[in-house]
């Protein structure tokens, strides 16, 4: 009896041992706790972007006389006034360099062209009575031809706000040359064709919206000029009365405002 009852005990623990052994079996330890990588910080890289828009250049000073060859060299009239433009338009690109801590530099070449509208401003003519001159005038506005245009070449310095960010306000602004040019007709008659080169300047800002890790859309306001432009022409002007030489020039700043919308392109700038 003693005996079976030891063997009652031995099967009882072999039992509960197997039991152990399979129910360890059994067990999964619970994964490792994930660690979440932080967001990625941006260290600069360079880009390319292209852009357009539309340009709106200020009038501009422009003066044109008359002669008659025949005689003395005496103005028998002429204009005194401005040359007003027509909405124009804008197309560029540019090659930068984002540092890293929201300043980047880039280079930028653009090119701006608006048709001449109207000159407006004073006639006046030189008339002899009784052997006395005076001078006559009056104000008029005149339908201008042909265009304005010119090439901005410029080095930019921008600074981009709230960097990793969908949205990114950035201002700034640059300077460089800018290769101006102006065909102008009035009255069939052409006063101008010349081209100049002068320092020019820009301010503006924008925003910027990330649509990828690599290409953002670019909105952007740029107040442009171009300072001292000298555009000038002279020549014959034939008529069925004659011949009259004229000199006309167009002698101002060139100031425009632009507005344009464009894709930036980045590679490495995380």
């Amino acid at each position: 009896m003693r005996n079976m009852l030891y063997a009652g005990v031995a099967g009882a623990a072999m039992i509960l041992g197997a039991s152990g052994a399979f129910a360890a079996d059994l067990y999964t330890p619970p994964p490792p706790e994930q660690v979440i990588a932080p967001a990625p910080v941006p260290v600069g890289g360079w880009y390319v972007g292209v852009f357009g828009g539309a340009a709106f250049p200020l009038s501009m000073d422009t003066e044109g006389a008359f002669y008659d060859e025949s005689g003395p060299v005496t103005a028998l009239y002429g204009f005194d006034g401005k040359t007003h433009f027509d909405t124009g338009w804008l197309v560029g690109g540019n090659i930068g360099y984002e540092m890293g801590n929201g300043l980047r530099g880039e280079i930028e070449v653009s090119y701006m062209q608006a048709g001449n509208d109207k000159l407006k401003g004073t006639f006046y003519e030189i008339v002899d009575v009784d052997g006395d001159t005076f001078v006559d005038e009056f104000g008029v506005s005149a339908k201008a031809k042909d265009d304005l245009s010119a090439t901005f070449v410029l080095a930019n310095l921008w600074y981009d706000f709230n960097m990793g960010g969908l949205f990114k306000p950035y201002i700034g602004g640059g300077v460089g040359v800018a290769f101006v040019d102006q065909s102008l007709k009035v009255g069939g008659v052409k006063w101008i064709d010349d081209s100049t080169t002068n320092f020019a300047f820009q301010a503006g800002g924008g925003i910027k919206w990330a649509l990828s890790e690599a290409i953002d859309l670019d909105l952007g306001y740029r107040f442009k000029g171009a300072l001292d432009a000298k555009l000038k022409d002279s020549g014959a002007y034939v008529y069925p009365g004659g011949v009259d030489a004229y000199a006309a020039q167009t002698k101002d700043d060139l100031f425009i405002h632009t507005v344009q919308a464009g894709l930036t392109f980045r590679f490495g700038g995380y």
